[in-house]
This record gives structure tokens, sequence and C-alpha cells, in this order.
């Protein structure tokens, strides 16, 4: 398919699925090239009929309106009328009428050329070397990522079957993937805090209570936010990430006040 066949496709089919999904805001689509008409003017042939640019200009945008027109009800639903006067091909461009001159009526094919073609033909997208097209899923302010991204897969797997022969649909960026590896991150930080700790204290008991608070802490801080009505992002779990490493030193400089103590001879 055509970049221009591929915006008409997305447009038509792809976006409102997307735009469906609890928490999307909007889908945006990048490096689309739609459908337009060009006009290609001339100049002799409209010197010889009269014709100017604001002539032309006028009558295109006359008869490319798009106005509402009302509202039909039919017990509990109402349907939104507009009326349209757009030009869709090319016979109808070229029997556009421009003006009247010495009785007989100069229509556009008569001083111009006009062909199918694209809004921008400066541009190209590609995606692994094939004509592309990319599409950008925009999540609701106080939505959370981590949900949106597992139902636009599914919704993706839907619709792969569903698309023309020889086009295919794919997630090259993901935000969740980063809160994903975050997560995973913190995880494996604070098993190699601990197996530091023990290995310096080598004391089983001991470890456990920077081991506990810490997890405790972090399971705090997450419920903490699900309970203000915060998703999971990057930014809500930066700052229990900044707070592990003050847990665990305080949990550290309290338990070696107390062996310090039991050590001069207090009770336990």
């Amino acid at each position: 398919m055509s970049a221009a066949d591929l915006t008409d496709y997305a447009d038509r089919n792809v976006t409102n699925r997307l735009e469906t999904v609890s928490g999307v805001a909007s889908v945006n689509i990048y490096g689309d090239r739609p459908y337009t008409m060009r006009v290609w003017l001339d100049p002799v042939a409209m010197a010889a009929c009269g014709i100017t640019v604001n002539d032309i200009a006028a009558a295109l945008e006359d008869n490319n309106l798009a106005l509402p027109t009302g509202q039909i009800e039919t017990g509990s639903r109402a349907y939104l009328l507009r009326a349209e006067t757009r030009l869709s091909d090319v016979a109808a461009f070229d029997d556009l009428i421009l003006a009247e001159r010495g009785g007989a009526q100069v229509r556009l094919g008569e001083v111009a050329q006009v062909e199918p073609g694209v809004e921008d033909d400066d541009s190209v997208f590609r995606a692994n070397g094939e004509t592309a097209i990319g599409l950008g899923v925009l999540r609701q302010s106080a939505a959370n990522t981590i949900e949106i991204s597992a139902a636009i897969r599914a919704a993706v797997e839907d619709l792969q079957g569903e698309l023309p022969e020889g086009t295919t649909i794919g997630i090259t960026s993901d935000d969740a993937d980063f809160i994903r590896n975050s997560i995973r991150q913190v995880l494996t930080t604070l098993a190699i805090a601990v197996a530091v700790i023990f290995l310096f204290l080598t004391w089983l008991r001991a470890t456990l209570v920077p081991a506990v608070t810490s997890l405790v802490a972090l399971l705090g801080a997450c419920a903490g936010i699900v309970l203000a009505g915060f998703s999971i992002n990057i930014l809500t779990l930066f700052a229990p990430f900044l707070a592990i490493g003050l847990v665990v030193d305080d949990a550290i400089v309290v338990l070696e006040n107390s062996g310090r103590r039991i050590d001069e001879g207090d009770d336990p």
C-alpha cells in the first residue's frame, strides 16, 4: 500500500479503534500523507479566458463546504445532519464552473490540469525500509501507563488479523517498558544491597532488619501512590527509589549502634 492508502486506512479503521481503549486521550498519525487534489494552473489558458488565481481559489472554496443543517430525533436518539458540497474526483473538479465569459462558461479543466496526489510530497516515512506511517497513542493524565500498554497490545493483535494483505502493524516504542525495567532494577538493587549488608555484617538476623524495612517502605510508598490516585510511572517511582537508600542507611546506623551498645554490656 502507498503512504496515502495507509493514511486513509489508518484514519478510517485504526485510530478510532485505538481511541476506544480506556485511558487513551487521542491517537495521532505521523508521516501521514492524506489524499488531495493537485491543481496545476495554465497561465496561457487563464489569460485567454480572463481567469485569475483568485477566481479559481474562490470557486474551489465555494464548492468545498461542510455545514451543519440540523438534527433528526427518533425516540432516545438524535442524528446530526451535515450538508457537504465537496468535490471528490478529477471529473468533478474539471467540470467546476469558474465564470462566464462572452456567454460561455469557463470550467476549471479548461485552464488547469487536475490530478490526485498527497498534501505533502517532500518527505518520506519508512520502517525497516518499507513505506509506513506512525501512530502515537497519548494517554489521559490520570491513566495507568502499564494498563494502557496491555490494552493497546491486545488491540494491535486484533487489528493485525484485519489488515489488508501485505500490511502489518507493530509496536516500536512503549513507555511501559521503561516503567517495568525500573521496577525490576529496584528489586535487583534491593537484593544486591541486602547481599552486601550480609557480607559485611555476617549476621543473618541483623541483615533481615534493613531488608524488611526497605521492602515495607517500598510497598507502603506504592500503596500511598495508589490511594492518592496517582498512576505508577517513572516520575512517581523516582521518589521511592531515592528513599530506599535512606531507609537502608538508617537501618544500618541503628544496627551498628545497637551492636555497639550490646558489646558495651547493655541488654539486647
